[in-house]
């Protein structure tokens, strides 16, 4: 590798110039090839396709800054790359300020490669370096953050929604199904495909798509070409859930039954449509055969089993008992195709965590009038649920409970509920919402990324406004921020470009610098004898003073 003298580029948003590294000339040895698409080259170092400004600190693609010539000095400029903490800036900054599907795939590639250099590459890297089994590597390892995990799943959806119709991008777009654990979609991608020279990539990823391994998978690591040909032939295999294959129902109960205790299943029985039940406790413990568009649960079920309809995508309508009072850990997790859940007038009262998570096609919630605790992701990802009216009886609402429930509009939060948890509600389309002077406390980031609200109205009893609460609300116009809050947490009301006024009925008594980053403050509403208070905190805000 010759590096050239650097090249001046121009930043978009502020105009400073920034030195970039520029090649004379360069090569491929030892250089990486991953399933993921990204690719590295040690000799040839490439310029990152999203930058930040050193002066303004604003993120943009490199193909808006402008070249400006030549640098005069010896310096050789830099790639420009970005840390991950940064790469996540800048997903979340980018991903929802541009309506360009290229750039929507280009930003959300990005953020999949920096998550995986983070957390999955370096100790695959280091077995292979090593010569050792990827469970015999030591050392410390970062992990993600439940943060993390569903930015790399807001990433990796945006892959797939926004992927081209050539062989490359669809094999891609196959791997991100598969990295999320969607083997179906994967699979029905890669089955048919030929893919020329690429073959034996789409094999290496069909493979381990029926093992069910969401891996990631190096295939030339240090210019080495992986060898992955004494794996079966992927043809001879198929997924256990596959809709072509269809076994006798009744081999199918004996399998499952004969991972039963001796002692439970004295009181199983079975339907004839393949539903496992246990009659001490009154439970559908399993349907296990999962070729029904349509399935009635018995009329006595008091309880529904965890992953009792895990994935089974054949499920489009299920009639719910009378009798029915729990709902069980990913009971009906995955069952994208269910759109109706006839409701018996049963009178439920617990919905266990990611019960109904990934539902895409269920568009009503009727069954939850006399609920009292609902676990964390229930009805997450639920991309056509609409509308909801919580119980009466609800005490907490968990974490990302209605997390990416994309076309939830409107909520009804009743005066039980005591505690929001984190997540609980970012990246929903609510518009306006009231949190009831019932809830005492609020999670980090219940409402970011709720791309179209506009206004909303805070318990009164709130004593803080924590992390990232209204993070990237761009529509948010207004506001009140109730006497007794104390403290406004960091990045709380950041990027809330359409909130340009804001009421302060009380003294806030700690406000963090970052808290309104990015916004469009301009004016401030304060009591007449907290003014002073406020000047000290903002500064370069107009202060308007007012008797409440």
């Amino acid at each position: 590798m010759l590096p050239a003298p650097a090249q001046l580029y121009k930043c978009p948003h502020c105009g400073k110039t920034k030195p970039m590294l520029s090649l004379m000339s360069g090569n491929t040895l030892g250089g990486e090839l991953w399933s993921d698409g990204r690719t590295i080259y040690p000799m040839l170092p490439r310029i990152s396709a999203i930058q930040k400004c050193p002066k303004c600190g604003k993120y943009s693609f490199f193909k808006q800054w402008k070249n400006r010539g030549r640098s005069f000095s010896k310096e050789f400029g830099t790639t420009g790359e970005l840390s991950y903490s940064d790469a996540k800036e800048a997903f979340k900054d980018l991903s929802h300020s541009s309506s360009n599907n290229q750039r929507s795939y280009e930003i959300a590639l990005f953020f999949v490669h920096a998550f995986n250099d983070e957390f999955r590459r370096p100790k695959l890297r280091e077995a292979i370096g090593n010569y050792k089994h990827l469970s015999t590597v030591s050392g410390s390892f970062p992990s993600p953050s439940e943060e993390d995990g569903c930015l790399f799943f807001e990433a990796s959806k945006s892959v797939i929604e926004n992927t081209i119709n050539t062989k490359n991008a669809q094999i891609l777009k196959a791997e991100m199904h598969r990295e999320r654990g969607e083997w179906i979609e994967a699979f029905e991608i890669l089955y048919q495909m030929q893919a020329g020279n690429n073959q034996w990539i789409v094999d290496t990823i069909l493979y381990y798509t029926c093992q069910r391994d969401s891996s990631l998978i190096p295939f030339m690591v240090g210019g080495k070409k992986l060898d992955y040909s004494n794996k079966p032939n992927f043809r001879t295999l198929s997924l256990p859930e596959e809709p072509e294959v269809v076994e006798e129902r009744k081999n199918k109960i004996e399998e499952y039954l004969s991972n039963v205790s001796c002692v439970t299943k004295r009181d199983l029985y079975y339907d004839i449509l393949g539903g496992v039940y246990d009659k001490s406790t009154n439970t559908l413990l399993q349907l296990v055969q999962p070729s029904q568009e349509r399935y009635e649960i018995e009329d006595e079920t008091r309880n529904i089993g965890s992953f009792a309809f895990y994935r089974n995508e054949q499920l489009k309508r299920v009639r719910l008992s009378s009798e029915l009072k729990s709902i069980g850990i990913k009971a009906f997790y995955g069952c994208k195709n269910l759109s109706t859940v006839f409701n018996q007038k049963s009178a439920i009262e617990v919905i266990e965590e990611c019960a109904f998570m990934n539902c895409k096609s269920l568009t009503t919630i009727n069954f939850i009038d006399y609920v009292k605790f609902i676990g964390r992701s229930a009805f997450a990802g639920m991309d056509k649920l609409q509308s909801i009216s919580l119980s009466n009886y609800l005490v907490d609402i968990q974490e990302f409970t209605f997390f990416e429930c994309e076309s939830l509009r409107c909520i009804s939060i009743p005066t039980s509920v005591r505690f929001i948890a984190s997540y609980a509600f970012q990246h929903t389309a609510l518009t306006e919402l009231e949190i009831p002077d019932s809830v005492v406390t609020l999670g980090d980031a219940v409402f970011s990324r709720c791309f179209n609200l506009e206004k909303v109205k805070l318990s009164s009893l709130l004593v803080s406004i924590p992390e990232r609460t209204f993070d990237s609300c761009k529509s948010l116009r207004e506001i009140e921020i109730p006497q007794n809050v104390e403290c406004i947490e960091q990045e709380a009301f950041s990027g809330t470009v359409a909130l340009e006024k804001i009421r302060f009925h009380g003294k806030v008594k700690s406000i963090s610098e970052s808290a309104f980053k990015n916004s469009g403050l301009k004016e401030i509403i304060v009591p007449f004898w907290a003014k002073g208070h406020y000047k000290k905190l903002f500064p370069n805000i107009k202060i308007t003073t007012k008797i409440f």
